[in-house]
C-alpha cells in the first residue's frame, strides 16, 4: 500500500482480490485520488470508504458489476477500463463526473447516463453495444468514443447526440457528425493492427478531415 501524501492511494497491481480496509477511517476520508488498477478484484467492495474520491481509477481487474461507485457522490474522473461489465449501474448521484472510461468491458447498451449532464467526454469502445442510445440530455459531452463494438448504423444521431459533441469515433468507418456548426466527416485515425488509442481520457484526440 502506497500512501503518496495524504490524498493520493495507490493500491496498483498488489495482486489484490478485494480492496482492503483502510484501518484509519479519518485517512481514508482524505484520499481524494485512488488507483486500483492491475489487481484481480472483482467486486468493489470496501469502496465506500473513501467518500471524497474525485479520481479513480480500477483498470484491469476482474470487476462484473460497478454498482459500488454510487458511494462515490464527488467523483469527477472514472476508469473502469478492461474489466468484466456487462452493465453501466450506479452512476445516478455522480453528477461531477466529467470523463467516464469504460472501454474493454462486455457492456450491451448505453444507458444510466441520464443525470451525468456534465460528462464531457465518454469512452465506450471495445464492448458489445449494438445501437447508440439517445443521450441528447448529456449537454456538454464533446467526445464519444465508440469504436470496436457491433454498431453497423446510425440511425437517429441528428436527434440521440447532443449538438455540442465534435467526436464520434466508430473504428475503421467514416462517421459524419457532429458540431452542427460545421458539418464534417472523420475517419477514426489509423494505427498499428492490434492498437487501440490511448487510455487517457484528458487527452486531445486527432482530427484529420477526410479529402474527397
Amino acid at each position: 500500500m502506497e500512501l503518496v501524501d495524504e490524498s493520493k492511494l495507490d493500491l496498483s497491481g498488489q495482486c489484490l482480490k478485494k480492496i482492503p480496509k483502510i484501518p484509519n477511517a479519518e485517512s481514508a476520508s482524505k484520499v481524494t485520488e485512488l488507483h486500483l488498477d492491475n489487481n484481480d478484484i472483482n467486486r468493489l467492495e470496501n469502496i465506500s470508504q473513501f467518500p471524497s474520491v474525485v479520481e479513480l481509477s480500477a483498470t484491469h481487474n476482474a470487476l462484473i458489476r460497478m454498482y459500488p461507485i454510487v458511494h462515490l457522490r464527488h467523483v469527477v474522473r472514472l476508469d473502469l477500463s478492461h474489466n468484466q461489465l456487462v452493465n453501466i449501474e450506479g452512476l445516478k448521484e455522480l453528477v461531477h463526473l466529467t470523463h467516464l472510461n469504460l472501454s474493454c468491458n462486455k457492456i450491451k447498451a448505453i444507458e444510466q447516463l441520464r443525470t451525468n449532464t456534465l460528462l464531457e467526454q465518454l469512452d465506450l469502445s471495445e464492448n458489445a453495444i449494438t445501437a447508440i442510445s439517445n443521450i441528447s440530455q448529456l449537454a456538454k459531452l464533446r467526445k464519444l468514443f465508440l469504436h470496436r463494438n457491433l454498431i453497423n448504423q446510425l440511425r437517429h444521431c441528428e436527434v440521440y447526440l447532443p449538438i455540442t459533441l465534435e467526436t464520434l469515433t466508430l473504428f475503421k468507418r467514416r462517421v459524419a457528425v457532429l458540431a452542427r456548426s460545421r458539418q464534417t466527416v472523420s475517419p477514426w485515425p489509423t494505427h498499428p493492427a492490434g492498437e487501440v488509442p490511448d487510455r487517457d481520457m484528458s487527452a486531445q484526440q486527432p482530427k484529420s478531415p477526410v479529402r474527397t
